[in-house]
């Protein structure tokens, strides 16, 4: 999972001073606010400019409404949607293929020069045209496969599965047993079985006709109709975040993700622009940021690590960047929130300038979006952290918070470019500056940035391009950490009512347990004086607050069965709801405005906020959701109804 790991501010107060990239390191955590093309490589063909929206629609992609729903429009809350792919809890489309892996051939035993990609022979579309290698058609791919699904614990997908196509050609289903096929009509039906569920192309186009297969879905067969009707979003994806005013983006845009090596002795390894040491000496590091490498809405599947960047070369290698932006406005305007978006690192002015056109051309007239600078650049668990520093490093060699300095001077170049866009239309946006909210005092470098505001006095201050401060609103109690195993089996030993009694109230307050960082305290309590501070720090500057990410965050590394099952339990105990409450109402009384809660379904999972999709029992969602409804929000033009 994405965001399970932070900095500890404790340890960075030390190195700040005299921080070098190889110094910090990623081994330090905490919870709290949780390349040059080479001339040899071929340059894929640009993304087309994406179309005009039709006058009176809010969206050309199909299965966002022309007119949103309201029934959240004064809600507080936030979602930020889970890690996407084949296995995740919260399945976005109904089409499975939308959300399955790239394609890959199986080579035979002794073609030792086979790679499974580079020989791919694909359409513009990425759809399979022949078994045939693209190169060398007397050799051929004995099948090509991707990962349609992995089945787990999600509602519906233990069902019949309906595939339909067009063309000819054979498909077969490994991991899952096939009760129908219905050539006649493009048809087979199946069950998945537990694990990872291969569709398999074992034949295409053999008249040799350019009638290959193409255009296959996969989908539930209670769910046809709605694909028919041309829905795109999963139902029961749609009513689970239906109580949620705001959606946060930042793992479905894959926002910590690394670049991948295009070509060279380094293809297809993980690189970063600019990183010391993860280069691509003899190809290109692929980033996202680039316009014409996003990931595109026309390919079998919508994830970029799925796409390649030239379907007619896809030995390439794939695009970075999560789900296209077209699918991203689309789901905020079926659900009728405000989206976060979280711009890549190592963005391109094009790129922001492309995105922000898209957004303002066909995100609904009601719904506000709202902009981050890639995810928590102060945390050297992320790349983009790294990244930071390095360019932060080159402007000002001596200077300790050079790497946030830096990331607040991207974020203010970023907000420029999003407001000039939406010239006019200013109020439409929201830019953030997210700095660590475990550590206000450097937070405050990062929204004053003296060192670049003193070299480019015409600019100003970096929160004078803001709009709100961002932060997190997470408590752990420091019951997750291992120094204090024995405390807490010891409190199982007395049985499990009396080490939840003692759970709960070192949650809420703390006061029993010792924490790693002395400084660090992460009861409710402290999340909540955190709140306090970073108000008056907001209030001071003329901005808003915001709550990027919220919730528990256990993030147990130890081995002991006990304690995990301790973690669960207490997940999933009622006074858990309890304190969410207090939480949201704590936020709201310090004059908070957006609060985006962590997104995970899983069962017996202490970061799950549900066990499945379907769930509505679960302490956590119930408290999210009943606040989301009951708690109209309070502050200025809050009412997505009435702007």
């Amino acid at each position: 999972m994405a965001n399970r790991t932070r900095l500890a501010p404790g340890a960075l107060r030390a190195l700040a001073a005299t921080a070098t990239l190889a110094g910090l390191g990623a081994a330090l955590w905490c919870m709290f606010g949780s390349c040059a093309p080479s001339p040899s490589m071929p340059i894929p063909p640009a993304t087309p400019v994406p179309p005009r929206a039709e006058p009176g629609l809010s969206a050309t992609v199909e299965g966002s409404p022309a007119k949103p729903p309201t029934g959240n429009a004064r809600s507080a809350v936030g979602y930020n949607l889970d890690f996407p792919g084949d296995w995740s809890g919260l399945p976005p489309f109904i089409d499975l293929m939308k959300n399955a892996r790239g394609w890959i051939g199986a080579c035979a035993a002794a073609d030792h020069e086979c790679d499974g990609v580079s020989q791919l022979d694909l359409d513009e579309h990425g759809w399979l045209r022949s078994l045939r290698y693209k190169d060398h058609p007397e050799r051929s791919y004995a099948r090509v496969e991707t990962v349609v699904l992995t089945l787990k614990d999600q509602p519906g997908l233990d069902g019949d599965l309906w595939v339909e196509y067009e063309g000819e050609g054979q498909i077969e289903i490994q991991g899952g047993s096939v009760s129908r096929r219905d050539p006649a009509h493009k048809k087979l039906v199946f069950r998945a079985q537990r694990g990872s569920v291969f569709l398999r192309i074992v034949a295409t186009d053999p008249a040799g006709k350019g009638d290959y297969l193409r255009n296959i879905r996969v989908f539930r067969a209670d769910q046809a109709k709605a694909l028919h009707d041309g829905q795109l979003f999963n139902p029961d994806m749609l009513a689970f975040l239906a109580p949620f005013g705001s959606l946060r983006f930042m793992d479905w845009m894959e926002s910590n993700q690394k670049g991948l090596c295009s070509g060279g002795p380094q293809h297809g390894e993980d690189c970063y622009a600019e990183a010391k040491g993860k280069g691509c000496p003899e190809g290109r590091c692929v980033m996202a940021g680039v316009w014409s490498e996003r990931p595109r809405m026309d390919q079998p599947s919508l994830l970029s690590r799925s796409q390649f960047l030239d379907p007619k070369q896809p030995g390439l290698g794939v695009r970075v960047g999560g789900y296209p932006v077209e699918m991203l406005v689309a789901l905020a305007n079926a659900v009728g929130a405000d989206p976060h978006f979280n711009l890549p690192a190592v963005y391109t002015d094009e790129y922001v300038q492309m995105f922000a056109a898209y957004v303002k051309e066909h995100l609904a007239k009601n719904l506000r979006a709202s902009v981050e600078y890639s995810n928590e650049t102060w945390n050297w668990g992320f790349p983009q952290a790294q990244y930071a520093n390095i360019q932060g490093r080159k402007l000002w060699p001596d200077e300790g918070s050079a790497w946030v300095q830096y990331a607040g001077s991207r974020m203010q170049h970023l907000c420029r470019l999003w407001k000039e866009v939406f010239r006019g239309q200013e109020g439409r946006v929201r830019c953030l500056l997210s700095p660590q909210t475990g550590w206000p005092e450097m937070a405050e470098n990062m929204l004053d940035c003296p060192a670049w505001a003193g070299d480019h006095p015409e600019l100003g201050k970096c929160y004078q391009g803001a709009d709100a401060i961002a932060i997190t609103g997470y408590f752990a109690g420091c019951l997750q950490e291992k120094q204090n195993e024995p405390k807490l089996r010891a409190w199982l030993a007395k049985g499990k009512a009396y080490a939840l009694d003692r759970f709960f109230e070192q949650l809420e307050t703390g006061g029993l347990l010792e924490c790693a960082e002395e400084g660090l305290k992460t009861s409710l309590v402290d999340a909540i004086r955190l709140y306090q501070r970073f108000a008056f720090l907001a209030r001071a500057r003329d901005l808003d607050l915001y709550v990027y990410e919220s919730g528990t965050h256990f993030d147990y590394e130890g081995k002991d069965a006990a304690i995990e099952q301790l973690l669960v339990d207490a997940t999933r105990d009622e006074r858990m709801g309890q304190l969410y409450r207090r939480n949201l109402e704590a936020y709201r009384d310090a004059g908070g405005t957006i609060i985006n809660a962590w997104g995970w379904i899983g069962p017996n999972d202490a970061w799950a906020n549900a066990d499945t999709v379907l769930d509505r029992s679960h302490p956590k969602y119930r408290a999210l959701a009943d606040f989301a409804r009951n708690e109209a929000c309070w502050w200025e033009h809050c009412d997505r109804s009435q702007r």
